[in-house]
């Protein structure tokens, strides 16, 4: 497997992350999860958009040396434009709470929206947030393809996990 295109790792580190590796079985999940991996620091640098594609290449042996039939993979990377943070809505907390959670809330309005940071922020923020222990929240976001900026609404509930 080769990477092609604005890449945002080198080829040492893609074979370490990948799921799917030379003398495999072709496994279209781990080609998926694979793909993944390449694609997890694109919606972290704001890229929510970008095209990560793979054009497989077949190479067949004779009739009598079927182990020899494989499959090449080139992954090419077209990241697509930028998001920013846009409005931030936090619902069903009190002031109290909320104060809390934005004071530990590091992503601003206008700066790259990291996909990644929202999902894992409680659990960063654990030891900051006792308050916050016996509730959890859901996090939905809303992507203007126009502006490139996503709105972010957090809805807290009481119960389950810190997350």
């Amino acid at each position: 497997m080769t990477l092609s295109g604005d890449v945002l790792m080198n080829q040492a580190e893609f074979r370490k992350r990948a799921k799917l590796r030379v003398g495999d079985v072709a496994n279209e999940d781990l080609l998926r999860a694979t793909l993944a991996e390449v694609a997890a620091p694109y919606k972290a640098q704001g890229y929510l958009r970008a095209k990560i594609e793979a054009s497989p290449s077949f190479q067949h042996a004779s009739s009598f040396d079927r182990p020899g039939n494989t499959v090449s993979y080139s992954i090419n990377v077209i990241p697509g434009p930028v998001f920013h943070m846009g409005k931030l809505t936090i619902t069903n907390l009190d002031e109290d709470r909320k104060t809390l959670m934005l004071k530990y809330w590091t992503m601003r309005e206008g700066d790259v929206y990291d996909a990644t940071y929202s999902p894992n922020f409680l659990l960063r923020n654990r030891s900051n947030l006792h308050a916050l222990e016996g509730w959890s929240a859901i996090y939905k976001q809303y992507e203007n393809e126009e502006t490139h900026v996503v709105d972010l609404i957090v809805t807290f509930r009481q119960g389950g996990p810190l997350m």
